[in-house]
């Protein structure tokens, strides 16, 4: 994993929704932490069966870093909804979903429906690493599906 990660909320193991990590909140920020633990989960409760039961449908939120000259490969995942927002190396950072490419921009959130293909990447020159605060929410907006 690159810098910055750490579970803050939800997740494996089983669509544990209640559980906090009381040691990634202290190194990330507190305050952030408790300021989210008043609002998550934001998707209706009970999660239908349909959902919970894909393999890898997590709803979190944690911090996801890479490297100058990192990339993740072109990939899709069984989450209908992934928001980010960039914190820090994000003027050399980019963001594709599909055919279209965005650089991202430090403080401004991003959301896209993962299960269409996507990819993040630093360029090499970059002077520092980009960091997100990243979220995997069962959906963005309407209801399941």
């Amino acid at each position: 994993m690159g810098p910055g990660g750490h579970r803050l909320w939800g997740g494996f193991p089983g669509n544990n929704d209640s559980w906090w990590s009381d040691a990634g909140c202290a190194q990330v920020s507190t305050t952030l932490c408790d300021v989210l633990k008043l609002v998550l989960p934001v998707t209706a409760r009970p999660a239908p069966q349909n959902v919970s039961s894909v393999p890898g449908r997590w709803e979190f939120v944690t911090t996801y870093g890479m490297w100058p000259g990192g990339q993740q490969a072109l990939h899709f995942d069984p989450t209908r909804c992934f928001w980010q927002i960039c914190l820090t190396g994000c003027d050399e950072a980019f963001l594709q979903v599909g055919k279209v490419v965005k650089r991202y921009v430090e403080g401004d959130m991003v959301a896209f429906d993962a299960s269409y293909d996507h990819s993040v990447w630093v360029r090499p020159g970059a002077k520092i690493p980009r960091i997100v605060l990243h979220g995997s929410l069962h959906y963005c907006q309407g209801g399941y599906s």
